[in-house]
């Protein structure tokens, strides 16, 4: 029997394109059903988006333990620990938020070209408001529009199924806590 061999071809290094695989799973465990949607109502309340983010950013930072499982949104929410990056991007989601899965590359790490395994490991939620993009951090420290100087000028690359144009893009400074001293 003939064996066909597909070859995968790409412009993107491996850890990029395992980086757009693990957004796939992140948008499959931030799938919401009503139960979800009408919590993120009750969380996210009335007023200005920004307002809503922060409301669903604090519950989801203060009510739900970190854990590597359950990974999907509704199972998290129901128990109250589990994978918290998708738990914030259904939330957002269902708030009527332009939320969408981000990864990170800081300029300390390596080229994301060089294959080392690490590229892109830092994992948020980047939420559109205006002209305005905010980037929230769950899993680990968990921060809101207040990145460390040392994500300063971090690539970021869209890991979201519905991402049109380029991937690839640069924190903005806005992300970046201003108030945090650094050393020369």
């Amino acid at each position: 029997m003939a064996t066909v061999r597909k070859e995968f071809r790409s412009s993107r290094s491996a850890d990029e394109v395992w980086a757009v695989l693990r957004g796939t799973t992140i948008e499959r465990a931030a799938r919401a059903d009503s139960w979800l949607e009408e919590a993120a109502r009750l969380i996210a309340g009335s007023g200005e988006p920004a307002d809503r983010l922060a409301r669903i950013f604090a519950f989801v930072v203060r009510k739900i333990a970190p854990a590597s499982s359950p990974d999907d949104a509704v199972s998290a929410l129901l128990l109250g620990q589990g994978e918290r990056t998708a738990l914030l991007l259904a939330l957002a989601r269902a708030a009527g938020l332009d939320a969408a899965p981000v990864a990170l590359q800081l300029v300390t790490q390596l080229k994301p070209e060089v294959p080392d395994g690490n590229a892109w490991r830092i994992t948020a939620v980047r939420v559109r408001i205006g002209e305005r993009e905010h980037y929230a951090i769950v899993d680990g420290n968990a921060v809101l529009d207040r990145l460390p100087p040392a994500a300063r000028d971090a690539a970021v690359l869209d890991l979201s199924r519905r991402a049109s144009g380029p991937r690839r893009s640069r924190l903005p400074d806005s992300a970046i806590d201003a108030a945090t001293l650094t050393l020369q």
